[in-house]
């Protein structure tokens, strides 16, 4: 689970003793109580917008693979790297790197539709003998 308050990245590029970033679940409880739960809040709200569907695209994709839970927290890990990156660069929520067209594809294996004619012509190459009905 992704508990730091910082993105891993940022924390790799740092001495281990110059590193102050603490498990959001283990911060001390004036501070810990109200990070995670807003944190939380801010996914379900996110998840929600009509105005960004990044966020609900990779939440429907999360839940897919792991619950509802655990892709909500991860929606949330998601808002505390952009607010991380949009604090540290100084720069407002730019939309068009979160627009749909840039979210990744769900992997959908589609079967193909096959017309009688087709799928005769693939029972035959397989080997199997058809007889088709009379019809009257």
């Amino acid at each position: 689970m992704w508990r730091l308050c910082r993105p891993h990245s940022e924390m790799c590029r740092q001495p281990l003793q110059e590193q102050i970033s603490v498990p959001i679940g283990r911060l001390p409880t004036e501070h810990g109580t109200y990070i995670k739960p807003l944190l939380v809040q801010c996914a379900h709200a996110a998840v929600k917008s009509k105005e960004c569907p990044y966020f609900r695209v990779r939440y429907e994709q999360i839940t897919r693979r792991r619950g509802k839970k655990k892709a909500i927290i991860a929606v949330a890990h998601m808002l505390l790297n952009c607010i991380y990156h949009m604090i540290s660069r100084n720069e407002e929520f730019n939309y068009d790197l979160y627009r749909i067209e840039n979210a990744p594809r769900p992997k959908t294996a589609k079967k193909p539709e096959l017309s009688k004619e087709e799928a005769i012509a693939l029972l035959e190459s397989l080997g199997a003998q058809v007889i088709l009905p009379d019809a009257a």
